[in-house]
Parts: structure tokens; C-alpha cells; sequence
């Protein structure tokens, strides 16, 4: 890597040209401490004082999560649904972030457990036999229009080896599709956001239609929910330990998968050179409601205790203030759903 380009202002004078400045966990716990005024004199935290610090951050972490969005966590996912199947949990059934597709450019028997795919379709600006590697999870579409899923043990060239024999005979031309990581961290899915992917196996590519997103009592209200059919309408339930997003009706094979928006779990503050999972913009934030934290744990004077309530949040307030997209408003109606 190499190393950042300084600028000069009109005045002559040169900046760093690095952005890269972050906070880890230790750098967090310290600087929250420093501002009750604990830890400034060179002595040292103690390790239950940052133990505290710590389980008090992850705390404060999941109060941000009932603030409303927080647009750096956004995700666009894509769920590939399964014949007879009308409910997903998203982090156990075949769903990510990325995907790429291609085809296979020989004919392949069944129980075959190599097969040669082309090289035409292109994935992050490289071939997609520049990229694949063990690991990765593949997709063949069958005849029924199901999808038959292994995993990659090895690619040499275009040959690709896969861990399970093909169930059928596959005909060069045959639609593939492959990802390497699984969705794990879904926090919730916004309802107004999932879209089908009509024509997603077409050389042309998906044509995106918006689904009606329905509330608990309307979706569960729905009749013969086990009828098959092409996906017009879903919910997407919040429960613990992960959520589901229920279809109506349920998919008969498997031509279209879903594509929803979802906001992903900040990631915990485990270990002391963990970084902050937010933007810089966050982070005095971030400080001074953990001290707002901590100085009830540790009798912090009143008058430092307002000064630091005062700055907490008013900190927070300018950080969820930045925190939204700067589009135009729009207002519809819905037909009354």
C-alpha cells in the first residue's frame, strides 16, 4: 500500500492526505474515561475498569439500535426461494449479498462432479474462474426450475470440482449461479423494499417488481397461505433469535428469487483492537455516552456530569441528524393497504 499524498492549502502549508484515523475498543474505554476525568494523570485503567468500559459500550450499542436507521448499515440482500417453502430466516437458508451468475459451456452427466463453466460473465471486474475458489457455494437450475446447491472443492482453469454429484444430466448452456458468504447479521428487513427478480436466469438479466409488504394480523389473515403461485405479497417478521420473511403465495420452484434492503447488526466491541463499526462522524458520540455511562458508575462531580450529559447529547443529536439520505420527500398513497 502505498503511503497517503499530502495537499497544500493556498497557504502553503501540507495536510497528512490520510482519512484512515479510527478508534478501537481500548481507544474508545480510554477516551470516555479521560473525559470523567478518570485515567488522565498517567496512571492506568484497571482491568475491571475496562472491563466496565466495554460491557457498558456494547450496551450503549444496543440503544443506538432503537434510534431509528442508520444508513451505514444498510444491505441490499437476495433470498433464493424453494419450491413449497413460504418462510425464511434469512441468516439459515440461501441468502447473500453477493452473487454472480454464468453458465456451463459442456455437457454434463449425472453424478458428475466436474464440470466447465464460462468465462464470459464477469464478477468485480475479473473472470468468474479468476475469483471462484473452494468454498463457494454453487447453484445449478434443474429442468423443474429448482435449483440443485453444492459447494466448490477446486477450480483449475474453467474446470470447476464440486463436493456432490449432479442429480441429472445437465446440457451445456445450463444457468448457474454462485456466492461465497452466507447473510449472518440481519438486525430487520424493510418490508416496503423486497422485490421480485422476474427473469433473473434470462442472458438479459432481472426485471425488478415491487411487492406489497402486509402487517402480522393481514398476513396471517390470508387464505390457503400454502397455495402455490408467483410471489405478490410478503411480511417480514421481527422475533428472536432471527427473524422470517413469510410469501404469499408459496413459490412453486424456484425461477425467481427475492431482493429486500436490510439493516445488518452493528458488530460488538469483543476485543481491545476491535474497531468502531460506524463512521468517524459517530464517534464523539460514541465517547460521550459512554461517559454519560460511566460517571454514574464512578461518582463523577455534578458539574462535569452536566457538562458531559450537555455535550453527550447534544453529540448524538448531530450525529442522527447527518445520518439520513439527502433525497426529496415523497408522499403516496397506497390503495389503502
Amino acid at each position: 500500500m502505498s503511503a497517503p499524498v499530502s495537499t497544500t492549502d493556498p497557504f502553503g502549508r501540507d495536510s497528512s492526505g490520510s482519512t484512515a484515523f479510527r478508534m478501537t475498543t481500548s481507544d474508545i474505554i480510554r477516551e470516555s474515561f479521560a473525559i470523567c476525568q478518570i485515567g488522565i494523570e498517567g496512571e492506568s485503567l484497571s482491568a475491571d475498569q475496562f472491563e466496565n468500559g466495554r460491557r457498558s459500550l456494547n450496551i450503549l450499542l444496543t440503544s443506538f439500535l432503537n434510534q431509528g436507521l442508520h444508513l451505514w448499515t444498510y444491505s441490499e440482500g437476495i433470498v433464493f426461494l424453494e419450491a413449497g417453502k413460504n418462510n425464511y430466516t434469512i441468516e439459515q437458508v440461501r441468502a447473500t449479498d453477493f452473487y454472480t451468475k454464468t453458465e456451463l459451456t459442456a455437457d454434463a452427466l449425472t453424478a458428475a462432479t466436474t464440470v466447465t463453466l464460462s468465462t464470459t460473465e464477469l464478477a468485480l471486474g475479473q473472470e468468474v474462474t479468476a475469483f471462484l475458489d473452494a468454498g463457494w457455494w454453487i447453484g445449478f437450475l434443474k429442468e423443474d426450475c429448482n435449483i440443485f446447491w453444492t459447494q466448490v472443492s477446486s477450480v483449475s482453469g474453467n474446470d470447476v470440482t464440486i463436493d456432490d454429484g449432479l442429480p441429472e444430466d445437465m446440457d451445456s448452456g445450463t444457468q448457474l449461479v454462485f456466492y461465497r458468504d452466507q447473510i449472518d447479521s440481519v438486525d430487520r428487513i424493510f418490508n416496503d423494499s423486497v422485490r421480485r427478480l422476474d427473469g433473473f436466469w434470462s442472458s438479459t438479466g432481472p426485471n425488478t417488481t415491487p411487492l406489497f409488504s402486509l402487517s402480522h394480523k393481514r398476513f396471517f389473515d390470508l387464505p390457503t397461505k400454502d397455495s402455490l403461485g408467483q410471489v405478490s405479497q410478503t411480511y417480514y417478521q421481527r422475533s428472536l433469535p432471527q427473524g422470517t420473511l413469510w410469501t404469499w403465495p408459496t413459490p412453486a420452484d424456484s425461477t425467481y428469487p427475492l431482493n429486500f434492503t436490510y439493516e445488518r447488526k452493528i458488530d460488538d466491541f469483543v476485543n481491545n483492537d476491535d474497531c468502531a463499526d460506524m463512521p468517524k462522524s459517530w464517534l464523539e458520540a460514541v465517547t460521550y455516552n459512554l461517559a454519560d455511562r460511566l460517571k454514574i458508575k464512578y461518582r463523577v462531580p455534578q458539574q462535569l456530569s452536566m457538562e458531559i450529559k450537555e455535550i453527550a447529547i447534544r453529540s448524538l443529536s448531530d450525529a442522527l441528524a447527518f445520518d439520513n439520505e439527502n433525497t426529496d420527500l415523497e408522499i403516496s398513497l397506497n390503495g389503502g393497504r
